[in-house]
């Protein structure tokens, strides 16, 4: 999220330039809800424009971020057997 707020960040930074060497992210579902949620934020306090967050979206498009959509589910599987479970 730094990149859009052109805030540096060592480590940021450098997974930046990993994705723009054509690299891979793996990130949870999560990180999807996450993405918005700071777009937002920072789009309501004036930091970022609706223009500079559908830039920053388009160009989060074009990097090779894989979501894990599997993870979730298998946690929920693996709950099903703990006392707290409904099923």
């Amino acid at each position: 999220m730094r990149w859009s707020l052109q805030d540096s960040s060592t480590y940021a930074d450098g997974v930046l330039d990993r994705l723009l060497a054509g690299g891979e992210a793996h990130v949870p579902v999560m990180w999807l809800y996450e993405v918005v949620s700071v777009l937002a934020k920072y789009q309501q306090k004036g930091t970022l424009t609706h223009e500079k967050v559908r830039g920053f979206l388009e160009d989060l498009r074009s990097l090779e971020v894989k979501v894990d959509r599997e993870g979730s589910s298998g946690f929920f599987k693996m709950s099903t057997g703990w006392p707290w479970s409904t099923t």
